[in-house]
């Protein structure tokens, strides 16, 4: 069985790159950047299939450095879905100002970055620490006592992409009225 879901997030992981780079290198000018922020939501989707395959075959003690390394891309995840429906639905061009959607993400991963730059070796003991045999499942279920500094900045992050979320959700709402006002 562990092969069989060894292959298919290989697959999945293969197939999300082929479309990421198809969406990415696309020539259509009109929906550059709307399938460039598509394929960034690939491309995350990929770094968490590709985590979870390295955490089904046990290779985090192998690969340390993996260790959270997918941690804040869910942050990223709302902002890019806000930001490509609204340029694909409204053509709203993609400014400087538009990043700052993206902020929670950059400050939790500022918040995180003492644990990433730590040594292999230090995240190896770390794992270890876990009381829960599979140490990601123990940080899932809040037994690693972040600091606090770190607490607040994640609280603040999850709020800000759940706004993100609500305001994909609006902007999807606002154009079926729009488009089934003009039929």
């Amino acid at each position: 069985m562990t092969s069989l879901l060894s292959l298919l997030y290989l697959l999945a992981i293969g197939q999300g790159l082929f479309l990421a780079a198809a969406l990415a290198l696309g020539r259509q000018p009109a929906l550059r950047t709307a399938n460039r922020l598509m394929a960034a939501l690939l491309l995350i989707c990929v770094a968490v299939i590709g985590h979870a395959w390295l955490g089904l075959h046990g290779l985090y003690r192998q690969y340390p450095h993996s260790a959270g390394a997918i941690w804040t891309l869910g942050l990223a995840v709302g902002p890019l879905l806000y930001l490509y429906l609204g340029s694909l639905l409204f053509d709203r061009a993609f400014k400087g100002r538009a990043l700052l959607h993206l902020l929670p993400f950059a400050l939790v991963t500022l918040a995180l970055l003492p644990f990433y730059l730590q040594s292999g070796e230090a995240k190896l003991a770390w794992m270890a620490a876990r009381s829960h045999p599979h140490w990601a499942l123990s940080v899932a279920l809040c037994d690693c006592n972040p600091p606090s500094s770190f607490s607040r900045a994640s609280s603040l992050a999850l709020e800000a992409a759940s706004f993100s979320f609500l305001r994909a959700a609006r902007s999807i709402s606002s154009w079926r009225m729009r488009r089934s006002s003009t039929s």
